[in-house]
């Protein structure tokens, strides 16, 4: 008896901790700037930090982004910094790397962003690299192949 009134009372205490945080989050104004990014030139790499999870990578003349997140609110908690790139000022995107399926890493509206946006300027969508069993979260958002790989496994893609 004693031992599950000490969990209930643990547990209305995380409770009115992640209240307490939803309410902050509600309430602080979202801060930080949006940028252009900044374009790797010829033969360089270029690493930018979007924010959260969010990396955009410039590497043999490709563009590559992972774990893409433009969200403003990520279910009831609110983005505190904004994206430190605009989805809209990325040049086209030819391969998303999605680490794994939390929401916060697979968001599916910004990977539906990311292949409107890439048909809307007339190019193919990129392809997209998922974990294995991730491939049915995304394979109704138009990416032209979606690869699935096991852990430490490697796919050579022939032409992104």
């Amino acid at each position: 008896m004693v031992k599950t009134a000490s969990r209930n009372s643990a547990l209305r205490r995380r409770a009115g901790h992640f209240g307490e945080l939803v309410r902050h989050s509600a309430v602080t104004p979202r801060t930080g700037q949006t940028h252009l990014p900044k374009l790797a030139q010829h033969e360089e790499l270029g690493i930018t930090f979007i924010g959260h999870s969010t990396f955009f990578i410039q590497i043999g003349g490709q563009n590559l982004i992972v774990d893409p997140n433009f969200a403003r609110w990520l279910f009831v908690l609110k983005r505190l910094r904004q994206p430190g790139v605009r989805l809209r000022d990325l040049p086209p995107i030819d391969l998303v790397l999605v680490t794994h399926a939390h929401f916060d890493h697979l968001h599916r509206p910004s990977l539906r962003a990311i292949v409107h946006l890439s048909r809307k300027h007339g190019e193919k969508p990129p392809a997209i690299v998922v974990p294995h069993h991730v491939r049915d979260l995304v394979s109704d958002l138009g990416f032209r192949e979606v690869i699935e790989l096991n852990w430490w496994h490697s796919h050579r893609l022939a032409d992104i």
